[in-house]
């Protein structure tokens, strides 16, 4: 248990450590930030998305309604126990206003080319609705003022012939879950979640950025001058910093209360929260604190980085820190570095780079980037290699003609005894600031594990639209609360034809 806590520690001081490498502050520090995040916000990417006009179009369902849908077709596959579903589809699209508080979701099964089946589901403030238009032409609805007061006065609840006691459990229910809704503090959630964001921005304060000497790196073919700084987090602040994080999170207060009112919250609701293993782990981190703080202090040294900076972005990045063996039976240490070399490209000096993961100074693991831009065609290609996978091949490319849209995708991982890769070929349609899609003509995946091959073939869709129309599925409205008898008993009779029409189509399938 005490080996698992102090694995767990070192994990939470690395992650730790580099958040506060991505958003350190300003003077140096400020332009250290903000090449980091260049970096973690995928520079090259996003310069291909800006120029084919998708970043305009994301931006865009911030401020509109939109859709986001995806439609998915079995055309080939070996296995047998899946041919049946051969020429079958299924979709799923979700439509949502966030101004007006409204949502539609619509899903469907299709056969052949043809629709099968599909249900809608519609909320707003007032109002859910629900639908299945290939087998009903009714939209059922309720509305959500004075609910339980309509079903017990419904004929819904007449044909239900409901005791008194069922009813009063139901109206309990119904009034708790009222009480958690207008009880549940949002903010007050949020608020303890972010709280420790002060702790951070000490952090922050702590760690130690200075310019160096300026050195030139080749890019896009050039030499090009870089400015450098030196970055250092000492171990110091990362022992203070993860104190504080046991001290926010397990044994404040703060976090005793916010707990315990989830667990009221819960229970109010009807549910059970069972939290007696987390307030546990809470009473086992106030009494292993020491220990754990002693064992980081002595395992870890400082992270010292030295890293290079051409117009906003990383060039080339080194970092180091020392662990020592955690049980203290060796004086040896470990040194682990991360080392990342930058040589540009179209979009940004991150479209070709080595990120290589190295202990005491050999490469453990590499990951390359090479793309390149001709004319319209675009092309990216990923490898990675590593020193215990010899034999494993693992890599993915993309090409594509910015021009017409027209791409092939594929991704690979395995040796020769067991295999999967992914091979893909479609088109991406951007309409100006209203619409992406990508249609895909083929979705293919194959797994080769030790001779037995295994394949399914795809096609299909996946688009984003702005603008959406959010509003109620059509069709007769029937309120489930408040139509009578009558129109119960006519449903019905309705749903006996439905049946049988799906026992004859299902029987034609088979």
């Amino acid at each position: 248990m005490i080996k698992i806590k102090k694995i767990v520690a070192l994990v939470l001081v690395c992650v730790m450590a580099m958040t506060g490498l991505v958003a350190c502050g300003k003077d140096p520090k400020e332009t250290v930030k903000e090449a980091f995040a260049t970096l973690a916000a995928g520079e090259s990417v996003k310069g291909l998305a800006d120029e084919l006009g998708i970043t305009e179009i994301m931006d865009n369902l911030e401020k509109k309604p939109y859709t986001i849908g995806m439609k998915v077709l079995l055309d080939e596959t070996s296995l047998d126990e899946l041919k049946m579903l051969e020429s079958g589809s299924v979709y799923t699209e979700i439509s949502c206003d966030t101004e007006a508080n409204k949502a539609l979701l619509d899903l469907g099964v299709g056969f052949g080319g043809s629709d099968l089946v599909s249900g809608q589901l519609y909320v707003d403030e007032k109002q859910l609705a629900v639908a299945v238009p290939e087998l009903l032409d009714k939209v059922f609805y309720i509305e959500f003022d004075n609910i339980v007061k309509n079903f017990k006065d419904s004929a819904l609840f007449d044909m239900m012939e409901m005791s008194d006691d069922d009813f009063a459990m139901i109206e309990e229910a119904f009034a708790s879950i009222e009480k958690a809704a207008e009880d549940a503090n949002t903010e007050e959630m949020v608020e303890f979640i972010l709280g420790f964001q002060k702790e951070i921005e000490k952090f922050k304060d702590k760690i130690e950025v200075k310019e160096i000497d300026a050195e030139e790196f080749e890019i896009n073919g050039k030499d090009r001058k870089c400015d450098g700084y030196e970055v250092v987090v000492t171990k110091k602040s990362m022992v203070n910093l993860v104190e504080a994080a046991i001290d926010y999170y397990f044994l404040s207060d703060d976090a005793k209360e916010f707990f315990d009112s989830l667990v009221e919250q819960v229970e109010e609701a009807g549910g059970v929260a069972d939290m007696d293993e987390l307030y546990d782990a809470m009473d086992e981190m106030k009494e292993n604190k020491g220990e754990i703080l002693d064992m980081i202090e002595t395992c870890i040294s400082d992270i010292e980085t030295e890293m290079y900076i051409y117009e906003g972005e990383i060039v080339s990045l080194e970092a180091e820190m020392e662990i020592s063996d955690p049980s203290g039976e060796s004086d040896e240490t470990v040194k682990i570095g991360l080392e990342l070399e930058c040589t540009g490209g179209e979009y940004s000096v991150y479209d070709n780079y080595e990120l290589a993961v190295k202990v005491m100074s050999m490469t453990m693991l590499k990951l390359e980037k090479e793309s390149e831009t001709d004319g319209d065609n675009y092309s990216a290609e990923w490898t990675v290699s590593s020193a215990a996978l010899e034999d494993v091949t693992i890599g993915a490319s993309f090409v594509m003609n910015k021009k017409d849209g027209d791409f092939e995708a594929s991704a690979i991982i395995g040796d020769d005894d067991m295999k999967i890769a992914i091979a893909s070929e479609g088109t991406i349609e951007v309409e100006k600031k209203k619409s992406v899609k990508v249609k895909f003509d083929e979705l293919k995946f194959d797994l080769n594990d030790y001779g037995d091959a295994v394949s399914i073939g795809l096609s299909g869709e996946y688009y984003v639209e702005c603008d959406a129309d959010v509003s109620m599925p059509k069709g007769d409205k029937f309120n489930v609360l408040t139509d009578k008898e009558s129109d119960w008993e006519a449903l019905a009779e309705e749903l006996e034809g439905v049946m049988e029409t799906l026992e004859d189509l299902m029987g034609s399938m088979y």
